[in-house]
């Protein structure tokens, strides 16, 4: 395996990716078994402990998303709760493998705390900048985070946001991430998977 090696490293963000992992392009997934790696080796008790926390992250995530939206607080915690606790998480968790899904889901709650900050509050363009980005990160960590505009564009419908929803602005940029995504991942890196 190439996380062994910190010098193909920059080999995740370039078409010799492929080479190295020949099914699928996830560079933020792969990249985050390069620290793991130098920290446990092969000790799985590292890698369950860090799917754990990240686990654990993505509750107290869901939790804060669910408050942006001004959710009542008792349906905030169900939710939370039976995210944590229901048995579909159990592979995400128990398999090293299965790193992915956990960390694709990180970052787009990350995204849509961030673009609900930038809908609903002052420093709008700052949260939007910092949504991008996320996005970015959770379309590098798993493919089905594409569908983020149309939640956001669902949220806008359910949740009043003063005005700023309407903005094609505010569409455009998800949207034109998406897009660039797609050509990166079946254009420049001309490939497309299994």
């Amino acid at each position: 395996a190439f996380i062994k090696n910190p010098a193909f490293f920059p080999k995740l963000f370039s078409s010799d990716y492929y080479q190295l992992s020949p099914k699928r392009y996830r560079p933020v997934t792969v990249a985050f078994y390069f620290p793991q790696y130098a920290f446990w080796r092969l000790n799985p008790w590292g890698y369950h402990l860090f799917k754990l926390l990240l686990h654990l992250a993505n509750v107290i995530l869901l939790y804060l998303y669910l408050r942006s939206l001004g959710v009542p607080s008792t349906i905030r915690v169900f939710s939370a709760a039976l995210f944590a606790l229901h048995p579909a998480q159990t592979e995400t968790i128990t398999c090293v493998s299965f790193l992915d899904e956990p960390l694709m889901f990180f970052w787009f709650m990350l995204t849509l705390i961030a673009a609900t900050r930038s809908l609903s509050g002052n420093s709008g363009k700052a949260w939007y900048s910092i949504s991008l980005l996320f996005y970015i990160l959770a379309l590098a960590s798993k493919e089905p985070a594409i569908v983020l505009p149309v939640w956001l564009f669902l949220q806008c419908l359910v949740f009043s946001f003063p005005g700023r929803s309407r903005r094609y602005f505010f569409w455009f940029g998800y949207l034109l991430t998406a897009g660039i995504w797609v050509m990166i991942r079946f254009g420049i890196m001309n490939r497309v998977g299994p």
